[in-house]
């Protein structure tokens, strides 16, 4: 985190099913814990989470809500407001969008789009809604406002409306945008070349991480398998057992 070095973990849920889910909640625990040991004003580091409803948990309420004044960031990706965590805890997504400084609404379905227009959209009721028109002098007399529930259903027909990669960008403070994703730029060359030398460039070797693993674990490690382990030191021994892994 401190070094500035990515991590990608991929959980697929159709080989890993319940456990994959266990395993995101405990690498978000490390990476909670790990910043709350930086310093504040620390480098900017970043956490993407795609699907993270199968990862929510207290440790990723608790990362959202105490690691941004140590550089630490989250950036969250969610279909709908009928999946857990929402489903159960509705204060879940009162925390998450009161943390979140940069908002962004594809096309939802109406239940989602009569919550989140609230949101996105102030209701003011100031809108005109017509005024009389002179011959002449074009506008004239008092105007005719929308009503409070006319302004909010046509925010809700603003979201539901959306067509295919548009969505309302909101900014707090600042203000709400209508937005358009862009297309993926043709890649030149061999995808699959140019994904090992990003690998090669910025991963960190399978062996690498064995070692490490090994020599972290070993500190729990009665004396006796500590030695054991150490007899094998030219290659990667499992703590527990002294085999090669």
């Amino acid at each position: 985190m401190d070094k500035g070095k990515c991590l990608i973990v991929n959980l697929p849920e159709r080989v890993l099913k319940d456990s994959g889910r266990l395993l995101g909640m405990m690498i978000v625990t490390r990476i909670y814990a790990a910043a709350l040991q930086r310093p504040e004003g620390s480098k900017p580091w970043f956490l993407y989470a795609d699907e993270f409803q199968s990862i929510a948990s207290r440790s990723f309420l608790d990362l959202v809500t105490r690691s941004r004044k140590r550089g630490v960031g989250v950036i969250l990706a969610h279909q709908n407001l009928t999946q857990p965590p929402f489903d159960r805890d509705p204060g879940f997504l009162d925390t998450v969008l009161a943390n979140c400084a940069t908002q962004v609404f594809f096309a939802v379905g109406r239940t989602d789009a009569e919550r989140l227009s609230r949101e996105v959209f102030q209701a003011t009721g100031t809108v005109v809604k017509r005024r009389k028109q002179h011959g002449l002098w074009g506008d004239s007399g008092d105007p005719q406002f929308y009503s409070l529930s006319e302004e909010r259903e046509h925010s809700i027909n603003e979201l539901e409306g959306q067509k295919p990669r548009e969505c309302f960008l909101k900014r707090k403070g600042v203000g709400v945008w209508v937005a358009q994703t862009y297309d993926m730029p043709a890649v030149e060359g061999d995808g699959e070349a140019l994904a090992s030398e990003a690998i090669l460039k910025h991963g960190v070797p399978l062996e690498a991480i064995a070692v490490a693993r090994n020599e972290r674990l070993t500190r729990f490690l009665p004396p006796s398998r500590v030695k054991t382990a150490k007899k094998g030191k030219d290659d990667a021994v499992g703590p527990y057992t002294g085999e090669p892994l």
